[in-house]
């Protein structure tokens, strides 16, 4: 037997001759590196191309495939209309605030998790989810009983709130994972960190309520469920279709008024977080207007009388390690409320009404309790979450208007690919389904939205709000 010899086939031989394509599939794949080499446009390798492929009875999808990749876009298709009212039938949209908050983050996530409901796997696990549904349900608990029993916030001591806290802990911590905080000492010590954190920050809230107007008066306030006190928010997309809109509020607040009671409302987070107003003005942020316009509907039902929205707030239930949120020093002197200024309630409130929400900040101070900080000459500091008198309303309704568009667009069967980008921050970096879109920024783009000073976006909403609108959605188009 002659001795075979291989033979290195060079760079221009491959592409410009036939000499080493022994098949079909061979011939797709040196068509596909010809034209990744801008080479496709030599003599005779279109024509044998499609010849071959008119001719081949075997491995046509096998070529098909090699070929794909050269049209490959990574674009998600819109969902066909019969689609669409599978999913939403009834001429209905019926959705949450985070949802929508999802879409406007990047339509594809908001299809991954709301349309084909893809959720990560279950670890049996304590996630910081569970420890925040477990924060939440202690504190509603707490709450809830002294709103029961008629106590004021103001009238409780330290001593008192820590021992409802426990009492809470020991009954609701047992539920959480079927027992697992229960199964080991590690879980133990997690469960008494947590009744520690929970005492901390009810020693603030009883100086937050001695520095404020407003009291609690509801918590976990439900609208638009089956068995919510109030009804769903509802907003007309257009002749055909509106939005129902659900949620739960963590806690509600009032004070009196002459006409309507005053309302804010409180949203429990782990860690502090704020809100900044182009958030709000950009649609990016939808929550806290959502339930203010809940109230504003429907409050009247729950709580027996108008409701004139002041404001929405962020509380932080932690403000740090466990070492830097101790409220007992080392020589014994009692919790202390100075320490109040780490759990400062962040998200946004009208100026009017800044006397009722902290009447303890004087000039050339600043506020323990909220974003809120006074001049020597009276004026309020444009640095904080205050928004001019009127704005509240201005931002109630650029929330129900962007609801109302990122419906349209669902309803159209968007379900693109493309994250917000604010200078370097994007949803991406804690999404769990960037190993579905396969986002990747050779086939994708990001959409870019520029943010403005804060004293930009107050004179923004103090012009006319249609100019703000077509800014904030031109911005997230």
């Amino acid at each position: 037997m002659p001795k075979l010899t291989p033979r290195r086939v060079g760079a221009a031989e491959t592409h410009d001759t036939f000499e080493h394509v022994w098949t079909a599939t061979g011939l797709a794949s040196a068509f596909a590196l010809a034209i990744q080499r801008d080479q496709g446009d030599l003599p005779g390798w279109r024509q044998a191309y499609n010849q071959i492929l008119v001719s081949a009875t075997n491995g046509k999808e096998r070529i098909q495939r090699v070929l794909a990749g050269l049209s490959y876009s990574n674009a998600a298709k819109k969902l066909p209309k019969k689609i669409i009212e599978r999913v939403y039938p009834g001429n209905t949209m019926t959705g949450s605030a985070s949802q929508f908050e999802t879409f406007r983050a990047c339509p594809f996530r908001y299809f991954a998790r709301y349309v084909l409901q893809l959720e990560p796997r279950e670890e049996f696990v304590l996630s910081a989810l569970d420890m925040g549904s477990l924060y939440h349900a202690v504190l509603s608990h707490v709450v809830h009983a002294l709103i029961e029993e008629g106590v004021d916030l103001v009238d409780l001591d330290e001593a008192e709130a820590a021992k409802r806290v426990d009492e809470a802990v020991d009954e609701i911590a047992p539920r959480l994972k079927s027992e697992i905080l229960l199964s080991d000492g590690r879980s133990e010590y997690i469960r008494s960190d947590t009744a520690r954190i929970l005492r901390d920050l009810m020693a603030v809230m009883l100086s937050q309520a001695a520095a404020t107007d407003f009291k609690p008066a509801a918590c976990e306030l439900g609208f638009g469920g089956e068995q919510d006190p109030l009804p769903a928010v509802q907003i007309d997309v257009d002749k055909t279709y509106r939005v129902k809109i659900k949620g739960r509020i963590d806690r509600v607040d009032l004070a009196p008024e002459a006409k309507a009671q005053l309302a804010r409302v409180i949203d429990y987070k782990s860690t502090s977080r704020r809100v900044p107003l182009y958030e709000l003005v950009q649609g990016l942020h939808l929550q806290l207007p959502t339930y203010l316009i809940a109230l504003q509907a429907h409050g009247r039902k729950a709580l027996g009388a108008p409701l004139k929205p002041v404001g929405g707030f962020l509380q932080p239930i932690r403000a740090g390690s466990a070492q830097e949120m101790s409220l007992t020093r080392a020589d014994g002197v009692p919790p202390l409320r100075e320490q109040a200024e780490q759990y400062r309630a962040r998200g946004f409130f009208g100026e009017e009404f800044i006397g009722r929400l902290d009447h303890s900040v004087g000039p050339k101070e600043r506020s323990r309790h909220i974003a809120l900080y006074i001049n020597k000459d009276g004026e309020v500091s444009v640095q904080g979450d205050h928004v001019r008198a009127g704005h509240i309303d201005r931002l109630l309704e650029l929330a129900e208007r962007h609801i109302k568009d990122i419906a349209q667009h669902v309803l159209q069967g968007d379900t693109q690919i493309a994250p917000y980008r604010i200078g370097t921050t994007t949803p991406c970096s804690y999404c769990d389904y960037r190993g579905v879109c396969r986002f990747d920024a050779t086939h994708n783009h990001y959409r870019s939205i520029q943010t403005q000073s804060r004293q930009e976006m107050l004179e923004m909403l103090s012009s006319d709000t249609g100019t703000v609108w077509e800014t904030s959605v031109a911005r997230n188009k």
